[in-house]
């Protein structure tokens, strides 16, 4: 069995693991703690195998995600989102210990962190989606620069998301200039990722 068979084999168990532990923990009752620890524990456990076996770091990014979705899952109307919160942190904090390991998995992970705060901190959710079109576009820049394959591809997708969806709400509302803004922004985003290809591609024939 190659490297990729063993990455998604061992990924499939952990979301099933994780996914299991979140069932159990909407059948019985006062279990979301346990179950969070648990899930926590189990990503932990996880990514530290990843590591000592020198597997695909992109399982890495794919089980932050799903780590963060059970979590949520979880304490969803059941307990204060402080929980999520605590919980989230500690996810990006781990995941910021070990970024020397695989820095494009790991940072991409830290973004879906980063995402998962902005979403349930009181003072940013109005300004969720501005946030994270900022955040998608400095990853993506990021990643580019550093010719972070994952970071690039995941986060360049979000972003293209985001700016659909800001430009279609601010249109709605007939903010014109707002949306030459976002035009403005995307050039001059253009334009630095350009730059960043053409000192790679002087790099490479040098």
């Amino acid at each position: 069995m190659n490297n990729d068979s063993k990455s998604i084999l061992l990924f499939f168990l952990f979301a099933l693991s994780t996914h299991s532990i979140y069932i159990v923990s909407q059948r019985i009752e006062h279990l979301e703690l346990a179950s969070a620890l648990l899930t926590f524990a189990l990503f932990v456990l996880f990514v530290l195998l990843i590591f000592k076996i020198s597997l695909r770091p992109l399982v890495i990014t794919l089980a932050t995600i799903v780590a963060l979705l059970d979590i949520n899952s979880i304490f969803y109307l059941s307990l204060p989102d402080l929980y999520t919160i605590s919980f989230t942190v500690g996810v990006l904090l781990f995941l910021c210990f070990y970024y020397g390991k695989a820095k494009d998995a790991v940072l991409a992970g830290i973004g879906f962190c980063i995402m998962n705060l902005v979403i349930h901190i009181e003072p940013l959710i109005q300004w969720e989606w501005i946030i994270l079109f900022l955040l998608h576009s400095i990853l993506f820049i990021i990643g580019s620069k550093n010719q972070f394959t994952i970071t690039k591809r995941i986060y360049v997708g979000l972003f293209g998301v985001t700016f659909l969806l800001l430009v279609v709400g601010i249109l709605s509302e007939h903010n014109y200039w707002a949306a030459v803004g976002l035009l403005l922004y995307l050039a001059v985003l253009i334009g630095i990722v350009f730059v960043f290809r053409k000192q790679q591609s002087t790099y490479t024939t040098h």
